[in-house]
């Protein structure tokens, strides 16, 4: 459990909270409205750090959705590439298919993504069917195409 005499910070590595950005927002800011001391009041933040776990375990994430990826094309048999991916829905801790290769996405923000894709991913040449997996056994996002030149 994080000191709640001190702030949590949403990227903080040795906290495993996986929130929607809103929730968070919404859990730090009630840090002012504690009347007890300018830190907040410790039975209210233990409140709130239980109602975020609930939170946490019964949230249900509903599928990204991909508008673009950038690049759309390469040569295929190049090396290996950053995957810019635009949309929807992107949240920390999913899953990048590339054809039938898979990866972690580096989350930027709910509409931004970044992916590394391998050398073997596109070594034929192709059209490659690129998809995003959310935590928690979510269905998978739309489909939109790579081609391998």
């Amino acid at each position: 459990m994080p000191d709640l005499e001190e702030p949590v910070l949403q990227n903080d590595p040795n906290v495993d909270w996986n929130f929607p950005t809103d929730f968070l927002n919404a859990f730090y800011a009630t840090r002012g409205l504690c009347p007890a001391s300018p830190e907040g009041d410790v039975a209210f933040m233990h409140f709130l750090l239980a109602l975020c776990q609930t939170y946490a375990g019964t949230h249900v994430f509903v599928p990204a959705t991909i508008t673009a990826i950038t690049p759309t094309t390469k040569l295929h048999g190049g090396p290996a590439f950053q995957l810019d991916i635009v949309g929807t829905n992107l949240v920390a801790g999913s899953i990048l298919h590339f054809g039938s290769a898979t990866g972690p996405i580096t989350y930027i923000t709910d509409n931004h993504a970044q992916a590394m894709v391998n050398p073997a991913a596109y070594a034929n040449a192709g059209t490659i069917a690129v998809t995003i997996q959310a935590p928690g056994g979510v269905a998978a996002s739309n489909s939109v195409n790579f081609i391998a030149t």
